[in-house]
């Protein structure tokens, strides 16, 4: 060997190659696998929350971009490799079908022993709530550990080579939105306006840099510079996608610092957002910079239940009163390990949005999950109130209609007995119902409470029952008045009262104040711009769409037609008044639902006309 040192050092240099070349392959190929991960759990969390694997920006062409040819790809791999698992309850898309096995391995269903689980830490003590709380926990169950396992295997595996591949070079090729910006530098060089060093990539100083930037967020928002915080906030986040408290503060300034100066938007001035479904003007723009900015933090962190919370509860239900979208987000946030204090948000919104069962159910499973809670059996109790005045409605409804078949049959010369007689037997079930309901809520009326301690939710319930018994007796006078006192006491109660005591009023020919006159010019004024906007009634969102109502759990099942004048359509709402209130609300034509059976329900007028629907329909 001594006489050929420069062919020991020539087979040296080789075997040193070689493994350098079989370590960068293999390096290669995690990287590869890693990346395909990655965007496995993005697409797959994009597809169950927005509906599509990648969002292309804004005014960019959908065609350059091949998300859903990937995605479809991987659909099929993994239906072919992956172990089945079992469809549950919320694993169903916007149409009804189950969501693709590769979505349904990125979210495991919660377990009653998971909920047990989420009250202790790893040593077995509780978990302090005002403190970080579990919620700092990325996986928060076995089951998600175990698939999460499978999934890592799935995507180094011989059967993901080809889809790998095709990834990065359609990733590189800036063709993939689903990534966001955190697989790649590239990114950095889309964003206007940001002021980034190329030496804190090359040295990888981006956290670093993403912090720095930070501080110039903050110093420019105690300056008032507005304008100058977004473009920076857009720039921490590009340079750190992990920044979790960046896209949280971020969206709070957008949603709520920037707008505190700003009025609401005359309906005049503002302009239909498709993409939101909303009339936007400046400050409304702002609230939606908020939304695309959390999303864009969903998409880039879709483990985390923050992002979900701040969009669900911070924006969509405190800023734009939008209980439908805000139930959305915070229940993907339950599906996360979460803090406690999430799911009690979830519950109540539900209330709110007339899903009054959902919500008690949902109290009660907290209170076998948190039994020395304090907040929950009032909520349970709220809701029983609030579902026993409820079905008072309803059957005055029913009532309502049974006395119309009665007189329709009368005005034919046939004899209305049975429907007067079914009409007698709405009355004296909704005055059972109305009794129970009274009791019911005295039973949470505080005694001796006055001032800050008495239960004005609770009182004002009251009254509204008092203001409907009075009602019944032609007492309009005394029924305002306690419709008064009761919109006075509680907040919540407002508009409902407001809206009751005009009807009211009309309904016995009082005069109507200065203040109802202009609420009425509001109300009309806004419905021209609103009138054709998605409708929350009693949990279900109603779309309007080619002069029809659609209900939004419809899924091309085979419909019965019903002309409103008709004699069915009357016996149809005595049987399901919860179909009068939807009529009622909405105008023109619906499909909607009553027990297992879809219906068309074909109107004598047309919807009448709006901004959005100008014209009358055919």
């Amino acid at each position: 060997m001594k006489q050929f040192p420069n062919l020991v050092l020539g087979i040296l240099v080789v075997l040193a190659l070689a493994l350098g070349s079989v370590q960068g392959r293999r390096v290669e190929r995690l990287q590869e696998s890693d990346r395909l991960y990655r965007w496995v759990q993005s697409a797959s969390t994009q597809m169950r929350v927005f509906g599509n694997p990648g969002q292309p920006p804004p005014g960019e062409d959908p065609t350059n971009y091949v998300d859903d040819e990937l995605f479809a790809k991987l659909v099929e791999i993994s239906d072919r490799v992956l172990p089945d698992v079992d469809v549950g309850e919320n694993d169903y898309d916007n149409t009804g079908k189950p969501y693709p096995r590769i979505v349904r391995y990125t979210a495991a269903p919660i377990t009653d022993a998971d909920e047990s689980a989420l009250a202790l830490d790893e040593d077995g003590e509780e978990v302090d709530e005002e403190g970080l709380g579990s919620g700092q926990q990325e996986i928060y169950t076995e089951e998600q550990r175990q698939r999460d396992g499978a999934l890592w295997a799935f995507a180094q595996s011989e059967d993901t080579i080809d889809l790998r591949k095709e990834l990065v070079i359609a990733h590189r090729a800036g063709r993939v939105a689903g990534f966001g910006t955190q697989m790649g530098i590239a990114g950095l060089y889309q964003v206007r306006g940001t002021n980034i060093s190329l030496a804190n990539m090359f040295f990888g100083f981006r956290k670093m840099a993403a912090n720095m930037l930070w501080l110039e967020v903050d110093r420019f928002w105690h300056k008032g510079e507005m304008q100058r915080m977004l473009p920076l906030m857009k720039s921490c986040v590009t340079l750190d996608p992990t920044f979790i408290d960046a896209f949280l503060l971020g969206s709070w300034h957008m949603a709520y610092n920037a707008t505190a100066p700003l009025e609401d938007t005359p309906w005049e001035l503002r302009e239909y957002d498709p993409v939101h479904e909303y009339w936007v003007g400046e400050r409304e723009n702002y609230y939606f910079f908020g939304v695309d900015f959390l999303k864009d933090g969903i998409r880039k962190n879709p483990r985390n239940y923050r992002l979900y919370f701040d969009l669900g509860y911070s924006i969509y239900e405190e800023k734009l009163i939008d209980h439908v979208n805000a139930i959305k987000y915070l229940e993907q946030a339950t599906r996360l390990d979460h803090d406690r204090w999430v799911r009690r948000q979830l519950y109540r919104i539900q209330g709110l949005n007339e899903q009054y069962e959902e919500s008690k159910a949902g109290w009660e499973d907290y209170l076998k999950w948190q039994p020395e809670n304090a907040v929950a059996p009032r909520f349970i109790e709220l809701m029983k109130g609030e579902i026993l005045d409820r079905d008072t409605m309803l059957a005055g409804l029913s009532a309502e209609k049974a006395e119309e078949m009665a007189e329709q049959l009368q005005q034919r010369g046939e004899d209305p007995a049975p429907w007067q007689a079914k009409a007698a037997e709405a009355r004296a079930r909704e005055t059972e119902l109305s009794t129970q309901a009274k009791a019911h809520w005295k039973t949470l009326v505080v005694p001796g409470a006055t001032g800050s301690d008495e239960d004005t939710y609770v009182t004002s319930r009251l009254l509204r029952i008092e203001a409907a018994e009075l009602r019944t007796q032609d007492r309009y006078d005394e029924a305002v008045v306690a419709l008064e006192q009761g919109r006075w006491m509680s907040n919540e109660f407002w508009n409902f009262a407001t809206a009751t005591m005009i009807e009211y009023k009309q309904e016995a020919g009082l005069p109507l104040a200065v203040t109802e006159l202009r609420y009425i010019e509001r109300d009309e004024a806004q419905l021209e711009y609103t009138r054709h906007m998605p409708q929350p009634i009693a949990g279900h969102l109603y779309r309007f769409f080619e002069g029809t109502w659609i209900r939004d759990d419809y899924r091309k099942e085979s419909l019965t037609p019903i002309q409103q004048d008709s004699d069915e359509a009357i016996i149809l709402q005595y049987e399901h008044p919860e179909l009068a209130r939807v009529f009622s609300r909405l105008d023109g034509n619906l499909i909607v639902k009553a027990g297992d059976t879809w219906y068309d329900f074909r109107a004598t007028e047309p919807s009448k006309p709006s901004k959005l629907n100008p014209y009358d329909p055919a």
